[in-house]
């Protein structure tokens, strides 16, 4: 079944439009320039762009809505507007929404499509255009087209993304020609097709001020729930997850966690956010090989496993 969509017929018609008037006027005519001079008023007016998310909340909930922006149309016809430029409409995994995850639907936390249909039905009636920003450059990173070219390297919309093992010998060796001259510490790591499977014991020992010491072994072991200020913070390309480590009682301290599917892991102690109170990996020695001991430093670097398979990716 074919999902409806507003959207694509909007689109559409602000074409329509611009072709409409651009033959109108003949202001496509290059061989008569001065024509947009003569009819630059039939175009003049003020647009009004604005973050959908911050501009207005109807219903209490803390984030801007259609319904929000509707309740000002009178405002803005009050100060001239004749039009509204209004941020990506989408759903995203951002409060700009740039980083789209579904163009064939409306964000529900602006409201439905009806609620958008409202607000450009009542717009129009005030003499106020709507135009919507659509980001065709890129996707949002949990759109299925780019979920899919991580998980496969035969995806066919690979080649959509700029995806990488080596950011570092690829951007070298002119694999992506139009990010050359970025570097590749730009790049974001994330788990391709086999992230981490199965339960894993974090045990943390040997703590100060400026150290402490992890050790990481695959385990059959139950799932702990400890109750100590120490956490495990471990993260996949979707989000993150916190497991409080359990106090042995001897300044030593571990956690049993279920890692299938993430990809990586931080310590932190609770509830001392401050500097300090993250400990990670040391510039350069980011990898923990299991069973081997890893010296973990004040506010350090994201720590990953060896026997889970990298891809990085280039945000643009």
């Amino acid at each position: 079944m074919k999902r409806k969509s507003i959207f694509l017929p909007i689109l559409a018609a602000i074409i329509s439009i611009s072709l409409a008037s651009c033959n109108k006027t003949n202001l496509c005519n290059k061989e008569n320039p001065n024509l947009m001079e003569q009819n630059a008023a039939d175009f003049a007016g003020t647009c009004y762009q604005l973050l959908i998310y911050s501009f207005a909340d109807s219903n209490g909930d803390g984030i801007g809505d259609f319904k929000g922006i509707q309740n000002h149309l009178n405002y803005f016809e009050s100060l001239g507007v004749s039009s509204l430029w209004l941020s990506p409409i989408h759903p995203c995994g951002s409060y700009h929404a740039y980083d789209v995850h579904d163009y064939y639907s409306v964000n529900p936390a602006y409201g439905s499509e009806a609620d958008l249909k409202a607000l450009i039905d009542a717009a129009k009636a005030k003499g106020i255009g709507i135009y919507l920003d659509y980001v065709l450059n890129h996707s949002g990173k949990e759109h299925p087209w780019f979920l899919d070219a991580m998980a496969n390297p035969d995806s066919k919309y690979r080649d959509y993304y700029f995806i990488s093992s080596d950011p570092s010998a690829d951007v070298a060796a002119g694999k992506f020609t139009s990010i050359t001259n970025r570097n590749s510490g730009e790049w974001a790591r994330t788990g391709s097709a086999a992230p981490a499977s199965g339960k894993y014991r974090f045990t943390l020992s040997d703590i100060s001020d400026t150290s402490s010491v992890i050790t990481v072994t695959a385990t059959d072991e139950k799932v702990t729930e400890g109750t100590s200020s120490w956490n495990l913070y471990y993260w996949n390309n979707s989000g993150a997850a916190t497991s409080k480590f359990v106090d042995n009682g001897d300044s030593t301290f571990y956690a049993v966690v279920d890692f299938t599917g993430y990809v990586g892991f931080l310590v932190r102690k609770y509830p001392n956010w401050n500097a300090g109170s993250k400990f990670g990996a040391s510039p350069g020695n980011t990898v923990v090989s299991l069973g081997e001991p890893m010296t973990l430093v004040p506010n350090g670097e994201d720590i990953t496993l060896t026997d889970i398979d990298y891809l990085y990716y280039f945000s643009c």
